[in-house]
């Protein structure tokens, strides 16, 4: 199953993925893993009562934000025809 880019480049085969697919999956996977990480760092009993360096809750919403901002991004990446 081929389509064409709204842009009229050349056409692909729909099971092809371009760099640009890969490497808006690789920023995916790695806001998820940072998302999964913060929320097992903040669920982690802590052995003292001074505070982190890390702002795990700040770090864990802009992680999510990025993420889903890839998530939908590729769904772009994959629409047949974009904006219709």
């Amino acid at each position: 199953m081929a389509y064409c880019d709204v842009n009229h480049r050349k056409c692909r085969e729909f099971n092809m993925l371009t760099t640009e697919d890969l490497i808006t999956l690789a920023v995916l996977i790695a806001a998820g893993a940072l998302v999964a990480w913060m929320a097992w760092l903040e669920k982690h009993p802590r052995k003292s009562l001074t505070p982190r360096l890390l702002p795990t809750t700040l770090i864990m919403l802009v992680a999510g934000l990025v993420g889903l901002l890839a998530l939908f991004h590729l769904v772009d990446l994959f629409k047949p025809i974009v904006g219709h």
